[in-house]
């Protein structure tokens, strides 16, 4: 079961089966269904029905929606709470935070705070790396919420199943607390860049043979790479993701990057996807570690960040590129013109997506 916690004004308990003359009152009206699908419940029956699953989620997933109660008077004003989800739009399994509060309760920012509790929870106590949500387009208080709970707005999606064709908005946090990517592997460590991989980092992008195929434009200064480093450092901080240094075990050696990094300008027709990279110091090609490290985040990018496939593109010349690609399991999706390079695009799907 859920532990019981609180916020400043509100607790937060588990949901029990004496709350069915409440929620059958949250349940019925017709304002709170508005952004719902508009069918409010007909029958206390149905509210029983709906404690009953979220009892059984506590026990299969350890966490479900939970009662709010106003603490200076012990009123039930509605739930809130995170929830194990699947399939929705194109994700197989998140964690989703919501909320609903009975009408005479709205405009308090009680939602708000809910929200803001949830996310630290799932964050702080339970270990969460990311939590979604999604709400209506057209239900502006409820996106609100969500950004005031610091949610980044990602995309504009159409449902499919219960709320089919209706226009909603996607929304995505990652735990400040973590950063995504696996710890290593037989061979490999992979850590967070930071400034004093400056100099291994010029070394590396200011060879031309290097950037052969990333529009042979290598670097010329350290405040270019120390710009770079600024980059990567904020996308750990906005997106929990981005490229990773690649160490060595055996030696400590700095020997590139690799990782996962979340894309949002469009490219070949794609926006706001997770995009496989790398790149390696000369020194150290042909020696296997480019498909290892590539390896590794596709699987952490499955099993520990439940995302539903991963994308990359290369040069359409780079040949070795695209054999590390293959090596990771990744399918050629055809080529596209990127910029006036002739490219290939690559794609890999959960197979617990499948």
């Amino acid at each position: 079961m859920p532990d019981t916690f609180g916020s400043q004004r509100l607790l937060f308990r588990e949901l029990l089966a004496s709350d069915d003359i409440k929620m059958f009152e949250l349940d019925s009206s017709a304002d709170v269904h508005r952004y719902l699908g508009n069918k409010p419940l007909q029958a206390i029956g149905e509210s029983r029905e709906v404690i009953n699953g979220i009892r059984q989620q506590y026990l299969s997933n350890g966490i479900g929606r939970m009662a709010v109660i106003i603490k200076d008077t012990g009123e039930f004003i509605g739930w809130a709470g995170l929830k194990l989800e699947h399939d929705v739009n194109g994700h197989d399994k998140f964690y989703d935070v919501g909320y609903r509060l009975l009408p005479q309760y709205w405009g308090r920012g009680y939602a708000t705070e809910a929200a803001v509790a949830f996310i630290d929870h799932g964050f702080r106590s339970l270990g969460f790396q990311k939590i979604n949500a999604c709400a209506l387009t057209g239900n502006a208080a409820s996106r609100k919420v969500l950004e005031k709970a610091g949610m980044q707005l990602i995309e504009e999606f159409t449902f499919t199943g219960k709320y089919e064709g209706e226009k909603a908005v996607w929304y995505e946090i990652h735990n400040p607390l973590l950063w995504h990517g696996p710890k290593g592997t037989s061979r490999l460590l992979f850590r967070k860049i930071d400034h004093d991989d400056a100099q291994s980092l010029y070394e590396m992008d200011s060879d031309p043979e290097v950037h052969r195929y990333l529009g042979n434009a290598p670097v010329r200064s350290m405040d270019e790479i120390k710009t770079a480093i600024a980059m990567i450092r904020k996308q750990y901080e906005e997106n929990g993701v981005a490229r990773m240094a690649v160490i060595l075990k055996e030696t400590g050696e700095f020997l590139g990057w690799a990782g996962l990094k979340l894309v949002r300008q469009e490219i070949n027709g794609h926006t706001n996807y997770y995009d496989l990279g790398y790149r390696f110091m000369k020194k150290h090609w042909g020696k296997g570690y480019a498909t290892e490290a590539a390896k590794a985040f596709v699987d952490h990018g499955f099993n520990m960040m439940f995302l539903s496939k991963i994308n990359a593109y290369a040069d359409a010349g780079n040949v070795n590129s695209h054999a590390v690609l293959e090596k990771a399991r990744l399918l050629k999706m055809g080529t596209f013109d990127d910029d006036g390079v002739p490219s290939v695009w690559y794609e890999i799907v959960n197979p617990a997506a499948l």
